[in-house]
């Protein structure tokens, strides 16, 4: 609901276009309208964040949110694993 109020869109519109942009992967997005958060298996990504999460929902709070994959990781922490 956050989001779609976010982007100032109907959260049914929003549910059902994320089910066809991900090919009906996730039919819970259309079927489960009870469900408030969707959070969909990402396999190799780390979320790097400074500040109190808590003021995610707060536009004006300072939060710096960096979404990374392997790829920046291994070259972060010298890692061998990479995605590209």
């Amino acid at each position: 609901p956050g989001i779609a109020r976010r982007f100032k869109l109907d959260e049914e519109a929003l549910r059902r276009k994320l089910f066809e942009h991900t090919g009906g992967m996730f039919p819970e997005l259309v079927t489960r309208a009870d469900l408030e958060i969707f959070l969909p298996p990402i396999n190799g990504l780390t979320i790097y964040m400074v500040g109190d999460v808590a003021t995610i929902p707060d536009p004006d709070a300072p939060l710096v949110v960096r979404l990374h994959d392997e790829s920046y990781d291994a070259e972060l922490f010298g890692s061998h694993a990479s995605t590209g």
